[in-house]
């Protein structure tokens, strides 16, 4: 909608929203209609100026005429969660996102137990929902992961 003679724009994802302005006296008008609407259920997170992060994605309006969309946080906690429940010993580096035996399956190896199978799926999706947005390198061997949750 226009509002002021400027665009704001209202973004839902579930429980999150998106709402942009160049007046921050908008934003805050429209954050006040919105809670007198449908009351405060919890606190909100407002944040004014240049970065903003939503749904994982960090948006950085620093640099003028300029927006750098970046996933690091979000990379960061895939990296935490991936712990020694599913790495184990496998801490070596690799120059692709996929080894040349990514579709090789040993049909005589355990299965995981409900632990490691829940962790499995968890980070199965966390990297489904990254790779199209920021590593699309990832995605033949992430959409491989995913046939085999």
């Amino acid at each position: 909608r226009e509002v002021d003679g400027s665009q704001e724009t209202i973004l839902f994802h579930v429980d999150d929203l998106k709402i942009s302005h160049r007046n921050n006296a908008v934003l805050k008008n429209t954050v006040a209609q919105l809670t007198k609407r449908y009351g405060k259920i919890n606190d909100l997170t407002v944040t004014y100026g240049k970065v903003h992060e939503f749904i994982g994605v960090t948006f950085d309006f620093s640099e003028e005429g300029k927006l750098m969309v970046k996933m690091d946080d979000y990379i960061e906690e895939i990296l935490e969660s991936a712990n020694q429940l599913l790495l184990e010993k496998r801490r070596d580096q690799a120059r692709t996102p996929a080894g040349t035996d990514l579709f090789d399956i040993d049909e005589s190896a355990d299965s995981l137990d409900l632990e490691r199978s829940d962790h499995f799926r968890s980070m199965t999706a966390k990297l489904f929902y990254l790779a199209p947005r920021g590593r699309p390198d990832m995605m033949t061997a992430v959409s491989f992961l995913c046939t085999r949750v």
